[in-house]
């Protein structure tokens, strides 16, 4: 059919600003030397700043100005910046006086949030050291592996933490545990000095180490100078503000960099420090009584958190940043207008922050600009800058970059590469050569701003949502047993994909449980289809995973085996093998279409193939009820095929409603998974297609909206005067927008068209002369016969779509705001390939001769081929969220 044949449109840049009334609020084009200069504008960011000082010396100038001030506030314990100076200075002073300590040197911490932390933190900066935080209650084996990676010679924890330390100082008998809450140590460390003492440490020495977790399941430790923390600080100042007499609350975990943040955006400029303990970061209205009896100015909250703070009178609070994650629209919009709320970004090899933005109007996604003395380049696959608007890969430089990866050299040189953008003049100064491969996906925007868009390393994408196998595969190393594991996506025959779960145990362990296991750590999209038991992993001769010897799962055999019995049991079976690419022969009765591979996509295209082959339309949701071959045929049995113009998708009953309308040559049940994941913001009903229940077709556009605006406002009339949203992907686009016309002259103003992929044809246009689909392309197209009997039905549904597709909306639209996501991609097809070329060269899908106002069309671009626009459903819902709160 047309619209299937009418994808992977590629969207035309230097077209894109033509005409200047159209809204594309996310796209630009600019010439090559244009978009250089802008790049270099929006990467001078240097800035002059102490590049000798660390950031104990900064502390220690503070505490001279301030020495009675208030540093530090932890429950009842209060320390002002002379007490919090001189007890970190004696453990310093310990340090240096039993173990030597010399710059580069890492000094793991093991502690609980109290002020010991802070004691702890910057004694060990103070010896010359640098720090590397362990939370107690990692598992023992994350723990070792650090001790061991650091090679560490002593370890700072306290009484109820150092325990589980001591078996493993056991084994290797070269390890100094110190309990900095244990009467022997207090007693030693309190007869050393409370000066300042005074080491080889320098700015380009390391301060901390934090490990963060790797694709592989083995955390990996970053490595941060002072240096690149004091040039964060002191750009980060005017986020926070430069009073000295600001209360500024640690949230975050001291194992996450945020906290390097939190502690010394206080402690370098005289505010004061509160420590929320852990019960209190556990509970919004906890942490929100906090905030109003200690009179805090300035908190990071992460957004999930923030999205439930109660929302009272705060008189004292000034900033709040949030980081990590974008947080939800509403939440943003709310709190920007409230306060001052930044989006700091940032991944731990760029020094916690590399970019920060205001938020004022829930523009959440949004993170910014570069900090000071940082740059950020938008790059493709080899590494070549891409447009203003386009997607790529976000790579960072500038002196925030860590030095690497600790004991980790290929991966280092693989993430950490040399900058080809590096100008004259920053060579000769030593800076900025190097970038670091974020893994992020974003895009510049005309103003300068990045947005972030989501990730792009070591993933797959399965029905629109970005999946680590990582992950997936230590989920099923945390089950006892379990002592190997790996994941793999594979595509059937289909080119649909699904995942497969290998693991290695003594016995074969029941697949169920493994899956209600996986449920509790994982969504339900990243659950695997199959489980595949193995005695022991292939590797290669380098000792890595092979995975191209992973063996091929068997998908059937879970359960006894029993054939089937009836004619619809068997012709069941044979679909059941077809969809999944499966031997019918090892299709029982007892076989559970998802376990055996399927998904809900997988399950539109059964529902397809029960049609064509048996004449019966059943839904997605009998095939979810009836999920094995017999129970599925006993519904099929009682099924009376009854068409419904509308169809309730999902049951948020008090929300918006937004119609769903039908694509071509499919029903409204393609958008039942998008419509699941709008339930908090809309009453999704779906219109299903009337040509594929009856005989005599529907081929005027004008006629076929009439028909479903009548079943449409029966619906509507219970809430009246409430906005009419209409969404469709491809020909259901255009019939909204005969849909809207309609409304329009039936006097309603308030309409949204939401238009996935649309492309209106004209009679002056190329697409007016695509001919028919021959026969020949109906059979290859739906691997049907020729002379099956449903080949008839397909061939009327398809001459009526072409008809369809080239008739004009009957109206110019004055009224109605209209969305465009057009798919970005290019399907690489031979086959009509004047008509691609044609779309190619529609900025707009022609939508814009539609509007008689054009200033009421937005465009999205979506990275996606034009038949696989639902796959993108976690960028087609961003849209809709951004534009329902505008």
């Amino acid at each position: 059919m047309i619209s299937q044949v009418l994808e992977g449109m590629e969207l035309m840049l230097d077209q894109l600003l033509q005409d200047p009334t159209i809204t594309t609020d996310r796209l630009s084009y600019v010439s090559a030397t244009e978009y250089q200069d802008l790049i270099y504008n929006w990467n001078a960011t240097g800035v002059e700043y102490d590049t000798s000082v660390t950031l104990h010396e900064l502390f220690e100038r503070q505490v001279e100005k301030t020495p009675d001030h208030i540093a530090l506030v932890y429950e009842d314990v209060k320390l002002s910046y002379r007490e919090l100076n001189g007890r970190s200075n004696q453990l310093a002073h310990y340090l240096l006086q039993n173990y030597e300590i010399k710059p580069d040197e890492l000094i793991p911490l093991c502690l609980e949030r109290s002020e010991q932390m802070l004691i702890g933190i910057l004694g060990v900066l103070k010896s010359g050291g640098a720090y590397v935080p362990m939370d107690p209650n990692y598992p023992m084996d994350r723990i070792e592996h650090i001790l061991g990676d650091t090679k560490a010679r002593v370890v700072i924890g306290e009484e109820d933490t150092i325990k589980k330390l001591f078996e493993y100082k056991s084994e290797t008998n070269d390890l100094s545990i110190l309990s900095l809450n244990s009467l022997e140590i207090q007693y030693e460390v309190n007869k050393c000095s409370s000066d300042n003492p005074k080491t080889d440490v320098s700015s380009g020495d390391l301060s901390y180490v934090i490990y963060t977790s790797g694709t592989t399941g083995k955390p990996k430790g970053v490595m941060i100078e002072h240096k690149s923390v004091v040039n964060l600080m002191d750009s980060i100042r005017e986020v926070y503000g430069s009073s000295t007499l600001g209360k500024v609350s640690a949230y975050t975990s001291y194992v996450f960099d945020v906290s390097v943040s939190e502690f010394f955006s206080a402690l370098l400029y005289g505010n004061e420090l509160y420590i929320l303990s852990e019960d209190i970061k556990k509970d919004s209205d906890l942490i929100s009584d906090y905030l109003l009896a200690h009179e805090i100015t300035h908190t990071y909250l992460p957004p999930a958190l923030l999205s439930i703070l109660p929302r009272k009178d705060y008189p004292n609070l000034q900033t709040i940043l949030y980081a990590g994650e974008p947080c939800d629209e509403e939440t943003g919009r709310y709190w920007g207008e409230y306060k001052k709320l930044y989006n700091l970004y940032g991944p731990t090899e760029s020094t916690i922050y590399a970019t920060y933005r205001e938020i004022k109007s829930g523009e959440v996604h949004l993170i910014g600009r570069s900090i000071a003395n940082t740059t950020t380049y938008v790059l493709d696959e080899y590494l070549r800058p891409v447009p203003v608007g386009a997607i790529g890969e976000l790579y960072i430089g500038g002196v925030g970059l860590s030095r690497g990866y600790l004991n980790l050299p290929e991966l280092t040189d693989e993430k950490f590469l040399a900058n080809p953008f590096q100008i004259e003049e920053e060579r000769k100064k030593g800076y900025n050569n190097r970038i670091y491969k974020t893994g992020d996906l974003v895009r510049y925007l005309p103003g300068g701003d990045l947005e972030y868009m989501g990730r792009n390393d070591f993933q797959v994408k399965i029905r629109g949502y970005r999946i680590e196998l990582g992950e997936i595969e230590n989920g099923l190393l945390s089950y006892e047993g379990i002592c190997q594991a790996a994941v793999l996506a594979k595509e059937n025959s289909s080119r649909l994909k699904y995942l497969i779960g290998y693991y290695v145990s003594d016995t074969a362990i029941n697949h169920e449980e493994l899956s209600v296991h996986l449920s509790g750590l994982i969504p339900e999209y990243m659950m695997p289809s199959v489980y595949v038991h193995l005695k022991e992993l292939p590797i290669t001769i380098n000792g890595k995973l092979d995975r191209r010897a992973l063996p091929e799962p068997i998908f059937t055999g879970d359960k006894e085996y029993i054939a089937p019995e009836t004619p619809l049991q068997q012709s069941l079976a044979e679909i059941y093998g077809e969809v999944l690419d499966l031997p019918v022969a090892s299709i029982g009765l007892h076989d559970d279409f998802f376990r055996l591979g399927g998904n809900s996509i997988m399950a539109i295209k059964l529902i397809s193939k029960i049609y064509h082959q048996l004449g019966i339309q059943i839904k997605v949701a009998d095939v979810f009820k009836g999920r094995m071959i017999g129970v599925l045929s006993l519904i099929i049995t009682n099924y009376k095929a009854e068409y419904k113009a509308i169809v309730s998708l999902n049951n948020a009953i008090n929300k918006p409603n937004m119609f769903m309308i039908h694509s071509g040559g499919v029903g409204c049940e393609v958008y039942q998974s998008l419509a699941d994941k709008l339930d908090n913001d809309y009453h999704c009903y779906g219109v299903d297609y009337y040509n594929l229940y009856h005989e005599e077709k529907i081929d005027n556009l004008n006629r076929l909206a009439m028909y479903y605006l009548d079943h449409m406002e029966e619906i509507q009339m219970k809430r009246q005067g409430e906005e009419y949203i209409l969404l469709g992907w491809s020909l259901g686009g255009q019939i909204a927008l005969e849909i809207a016309s309609e409304l329009e002259s039936r006097g309603h103003k308030n309409i949204t068209v939401y238009l996935l992929d649309t492309i209106i044809k004209y009679s002056d246009s190329e697409l007016m002369n695509i001919s028919p689909f021959s026969d020949e392309e109906i059979s290859r197209e739906f691997q049907i016969p020729m002379d099956n009997n449903y080949f008839i039905k397909i061939k009327n549904v398809l001459s009526a779509e072409l008809i369809l597709s080239r008739q004009n909306i009957s109206t110019k639209l004055r009224f109605t705001k209209t969305v465009l996501l057009k798919a970005m991609l290019k399907e690489n097809k031979e086959e009509r390939e004047l008509i691609t070329e044609y779309i190619q060269q529609l900025t707009y899908n022609n939508v814009d001769i539609v509007l008689e106002d054009s200033s009421l069309l937005k465009v999205y671009p979506i990275n996606a081929l034009h038949r696989n626009m639902l796959e993108e459903e976690a960028a087609i819902i961003d849209v809709i969220k951004r534009d329902l709160t505008k």
